[in-house]
C-alpha cells in the first residue's frame, strides 16, 4: 500500500472512526441512564476524535484561528455543548438556541467576506439566508432522527456526507472534502450503534454535529472554493426531502424514504464529477 495514501487518506478516517466507535459505545454503557450527560460526553468525545483526524491531515490544530476555515475545529465542540443544552429545552427556547448557535457559526466563517467581497446589503441578506437555512436544516434533521428508526437514519446521514464529499472534491477543494471525510468517519459508527443499542441517548449528539458540520463545510466550499449554488442547494435538499417524507408526505418504508431523499445529493455529486472530468479533458 502506498504510504502516502495511508497517511493522507486512510489514517485520518480510520483513526477517528475507531475513537468515535469506542467513545459512543462506552458512553452508552456507562451513561445510558443520564441522557443529558451522555449527549455532552458523547459530543465532546466526537469532537476529540475529529481533532485527531484533523491533526493527521494538516499536522496542526489552529487553536487561534487566522482564517475562516480554521473555525471548523471548534464546530464539534460547539455542537456538543448545544446538543446537551437542548436536552433540557423545549419550544421557543429550543428554536432560539438553535438559531443563535447557527448564527454564531455562520458569522465567524463569513465575516471576512463582509469586508472584502460583499456590499453591506449583501452581507445582511446572504448571512441571514444562511442562518435561516441552517436553523431549518437542524430542526428538520432532529425531527427525522427522532421519529425514524436509527439504522436507516444513520445510513442516510453517512451517505449524504459521502456524496457531499464527492461533490466538494470534484469542485476543487480536496482539503474541505478531507475535513468532511473526518466528520463522516465520526458519524459513521452510529450505524453500528443503531443495530446494537438504538435507544442509546448518545444519538442526541447527532443532529447538532451533523448540521453544523455540513453547514460549515458548505459555507467554506461555496464562498472560498468552486462549489456552485445549485450543488449546494441540491445537497441541502436531501435533508428537506427526508423531513418531508417523514412528516408531511410519510412514506412507510424508511429505506425507500431515505433513498429518495438522497436523489438530489446524488445528482449534485454526479454533476460535479462530470464537470471535473470535462474540465480535466479540456485541460489535456
Amino acid at each position: 500500500m502506498d504510504p502516502q495514501l495511508l497517511k493522507s487518506v486512510l489514517l485520518p478516517v480510520i483513526v477517528p472512526a475507531v475513537l468515535a466507535t469506542m467513545g459512543i459505545f462506552i458512553v452508552t454503557l456507562a451513561l445510558g441512564r443520564s441522557p443529558v450527560l451522555a449527549v455532552l460526553v458523547a459530543g465532546l468525545e466526537l469532537a476529540g476524535a475529529f481533532l485527531v483526524g484533523y491533526f493527521l491531515i494538516f499536522a496542526k490544530i489552529p487553536l487561534l484561528p487566522r482564517e475562516s476555515s480554521h473555525w471548523i475545529v471548534y464546530v464539534p465542540i460547539v455542537a456538543a455543548l448545544a446538543a446537551a443544552a437542548l436536552g433540557k429545552m423545549t419550544g421557543a427556547g429550543r428554536a432560539a438556541l438553535i438559531a443563535l448557535v447557527v448564527a454564531g457559526v455562520t458569522i465567524v466563517q463569513v465575516r471576512s467576506l463582509w469586508r472584502v467581497s460583499w456590499q453591506p446589503v449583501e452581507s445582511v441578506w446572504i448571512t441571514t439566508l444562511i442562518v435561516i437555512l441552517g436553523t431549518l436544516g437542524w430542526a428538520m434533521l432532529a425531527r427525522v432522527v427522532e421519529s425514524s428508526r436509527r439504522a436507516p437514519a444513520m445510513i442516510f446521514l453517512t451517505a449524504l456526507y459521502t456524496l457531499a464529499a464527492i461533490t466538494i472534491v470534484s469542485s476543487g477543494s480536496a482539503a474541505l472534502a478531507q475535513t468532511l471525510g473526518i466528520f463522516t468517519a465520526i458519524i459513521g459508527p452510529f450505524v453500528l450503534l443503531a443495530w446494537w443499542k438504538p435507544e442509546s441517548p448518545a444519538f442526541g449528539a447527532v443532529p447538532a454535529l451533523a448540521t453544523l458540520a455540513l453547514l460549515s463545510i458548505l459555507v467554506q466550499a461555496r464562498f472560498y472554493s468552486d462549489l456552485t449554488v445549485v450543488s449546494t442547494l441540491l445537497l441541502l435538499a436531501a435533508i428537506f426531502l427526508a423531513w418531508l417524507f417523514t412528516r408531511l408526505l410519510p412514506i412507510r418504508n424508511e429505506w425507500v424514504r431515505f433513498a429518495l431523499a438522497l436523489v438530489p445529493a446524488a445528482v449534485a455529486a454526479g454533476f460535479a464529477v462530470r464537470a471535473a472530468m470535462k474540465s480535466s479533458g479540456e485541460a489535456w
